[in-house]
Formats: structure tokens, sequence, C-alpha cells
């Protein structure tokens, strides 16, 4: 067994190494830009490094584009964060996209149909079987609406792609709503 102060101190600081990916890629903007993105993981964990590895989907070429990503993943996610879209969408798999849990690429280019209003682009994905190349899934639900979907998927009662996703898991999943 290990106390407390086995696990803090720089000695482990050290030992941790933190890669922070984006599930999803869509173009940028001010909100989304690298000087936001860099503003934005200055307040997480700002005693661990992070690396922050982002798709490069304004290269037009997005084969190539996924390819680098997909080569750029760890071997294996530690801890998986994720949201969910009020459709069940989880990363940018959205229901017309027809995610598959034995695709066999890491990452997609696709184009949600109808265009989200919020977000109206195509984008590239991690697909599921590169979600679920995780140890632990994570995930943050609000709203009641959302939580009935998330609720109905782990039931097993839809086939939206979190219930994709859910259904294919054999790590720990766990839900803060």
């Amino acid at each position: 067994a290990h106390s407390m102060a086995d696990c803090s101190g720089p000695s482990m600081a050290s030992k941790i190494r933190r890669f922070l990916f984006s599930l999803a890629w869509i173009p940028l903007t001010p909100h989304t830009s690298p000087r936001c993105l860099s503003a934005a993981l200055s307040t997480v964990g700002a005693k661990v490094p992070a690396r922050v590895v982002r798709m490069e989907g304004e290269r037009r070429d997005y084969e190539a584009a996924a390819a680098d990503y997909a080569e750029a993943l760890p071997a294996r996610i530690d801890v998986l964060l994720l949201g969910m879209g009020p459709d069940g969408h989880i990363a940018s798999l959205f229901p017309n996209t027809d995610p598959k849990a034995d695709d066999a690429q890491a990452v997609r280019r696709l184009i949600p149909d109808p265009l989200p209003p919020e977000a109206p682009f195509e984008r590239l994905s991690l697909t599921i079987p590169a979600l679920l190349d995780s140890d632990a899934l994570v995930f943050v639900i609000r709203g009641a609406d959302k939580r009935a979907v998330f609720d109905a998927a782990v039931a097993g009662d839809s086939d939206l792609p979190v219930a994709r996703l859910l259904k294919a898991a054999c790590q720990p999943v766990t839900c803060f709503a």
C-alpha cells in the first residue's frame, strides 16, 4: 500500500505524462485557435507538462491529416474523457456517420448530416476502436435530456454512436451527470 505522501511532490510529477488529444477536428476560429487552446490548457494541471497533439484538418488533405494524427496517438490511452451531444454523438461520430466498432481506421473524415448549426463543417474524428483503445472511459453529461439519451444507451435501447461505444466497451465506464 502507498500513502498519499508517496504520490506527491516533484518525483511523482516527473513520472506523469499527459497527452491532450482532440477527439475531433473543427476549423480554427477565435475560440478554437492555438492561443485560446494554450490559455485553456495552462489552467489544467499546470505542474504537469502536457503534450498537445491536434488534428491538422486545415491541410485539406484529410486522408493525410487523419493518417498523421493516427500515427501520433499513444499506444494506449489511460483515461479518455468524453462528452456527448443531445443526439448521442461522441467525438464527431454523429448518428448519420454510421460509426462501426470494428472500423479499421483510427481517424476518419466525416460530414455530419445535417450539419450542426453551431459547428457547420466537415471534420476529422477518432473512430470507436480508437476511443476504445483506453483503460477507462469517463463521460461528463450535463442536462436531463442528455442524461436520458445516455441512460437509454446504457440500457441498450438505442443504436446511437454512444450506445455503440458502450456496447463494445470492455473497460470501466464512469459517468458524471
